[in-house]
């Protein structure tokens, strides 16, 4: 065990009774150190601290200290004969309860490959939370306005939707830009954004002279990973608050449509866009195709001319849809016998990042634009 000098012993050892005073002490660390921090974002369907303890997957082994809302977690992670271990701390989100934060100064390799995937591997009952383009855009504009800073986005990875070939192959631009030119010129490329990152500059000017002071670097990604270096209170206090509150309100009609899965008439949902993306019938069966990337799923093909119907099985929890295009700016996604929040999230994040972002929206709130 670390001393009460070491910065671990605080971080990983101490007991904390409620989330604030723990946030509140990273915030101190990273402002008086150079620990660059992890955290992601999970949602789960009970105490994540039970379900780590409940179930253990091959390779792995658990141990834990101290109790919710605030535990540490030490994971062993065996390969080829070698163990790494890392450790890491859930904090329950104190406004939404399934909501935790999974924080760590691992190295960021260590925490990809040890504490992100033991949440994985533990999917459905832990899954993870993501962001669209739109609403990666939203957080940067606020964290600007919050902190009067200039963000600066140093460099981007992205995919292409439906590429030649449906390679899905990752590009990094390093702009040096405002976020704001960043996010044009990914969307006039219609780009998926997988990660940023970026830096936020306080602006002087000296004798006519415009001098740069970077007060933080960090990273948002799509999948609710982030990290941050030199101050961390813009990450809890502005950027993971608007990242939970956006996913929420994204969700609340695939809840509702979830809890119906299994009635006679279940809940449609409606993904409308703001373009006539399906006006053209010839593109049918590329977004089809695009439906089958999705991994350790099943699709039928019932219709692809001239509208779409196919039918999926998501094989990870047993959950299933039929999906239709019946209109040229809106997909519509009807659960059948089944659905979890986990498999849907997953659903509509792959039909997001494949065939192209739109807005979540309850059936009736849309007009039918073409003959069914």
């Amino acid at each position: 065990m670390p001393n009460k000098g070491d910065h671990h012993y605080w971080l990983y050892e101490h007991k904390y009774e409620t989330a604030d005073l723990f946030l509140n002490y990273v915030s101190g660390l990273v402002r008086e150190s150079n620990v660059r921090i992890n955290v992601l974002l999970v949602t789960t369907l009970s105490d994540l601290k039970n379900e780590l303890q409940d179930w253990v997957p091959e390779k792995f082994s658990i141990e834990s200290k101290n109790d919710e809302p605030v535990f540490t977690i030490q994971i062993t992670k065996k390969v080829n004969e070698k163990k790494t271990t890392v450790k890491a701390v859930a904090v329950k989100h104190p406004v939404y309860p399934t909501v935790y934060m999974v924080i760590s100064d691992c190295k960021s390799s260590d925490f990809k490959n040890i504490v992100t995937k033991l949440m994985n591997k533990h999917y459905p009952v832990v899954s993870r939370v993501f962001l669209t383009n739109n609403e990666m855009r939203i957080i940067f504009k606020k964290l600007q306005e919050k902190t009067s800073l200039d963000i600066i986005v140093g460099f981007s990875v992205g995919k292409k939707r439906l590429p030649e070939g449906h390679k899905k192959e990752s590009q990094v631009t390093y702009t040096n830009q405002p976020f704001s030119e960043v996010f044009d010129q990914i969307g006039s490329q219609d780009q998926w954004v997988d990660s940023i990152r970026f830096r936020a500059d306080k602006v002087e000017l000296k004798n006519g002279n415009e001098i740069r002071t970077t007060e933080f670097i960090g990273t948002i990604s799509r999948a609710c990973y982030f990290f941050s270096r030199k101050d961390f209170t813009p990450l809890i206090k502005t950027i993971i608050p608007l990242a939970v509150n956006l996913a929420a309100v994204r969700n609340e009609y695939l809840k509702i449509s979830v809890e119906t899965a299994s009635k006679a008439k279940p809940e449609p949902v409606v993904i409308k866009f703001e373009d006539d993306i399906f006006n053209d019938i010839s593109k049918n069966q590329q977004y089809v195709d695009a439906l089958v990337e999705l991994e350790s799923c099943s699709i039928s093909e019932y219709h692809t001319n001239p509208y779409i119907h196919v039918s999926m099985i998501d094989y990870l929890d047993g959950s299933s849809y039929d999906i239709w295009v019946l209109a040229s700016d809106r997909l519509v996604i009807i659960p059948q016998f089944s659905a979890s929040m986990a498999s849907f999230s997953r659903l509509v994040n792959h039909i997001f990042e494949r065939i192209h972002e739109g807005q979540v929206e309850k059936y009736e709130q849309i007009q039918v634009n073409a003959e069914s």
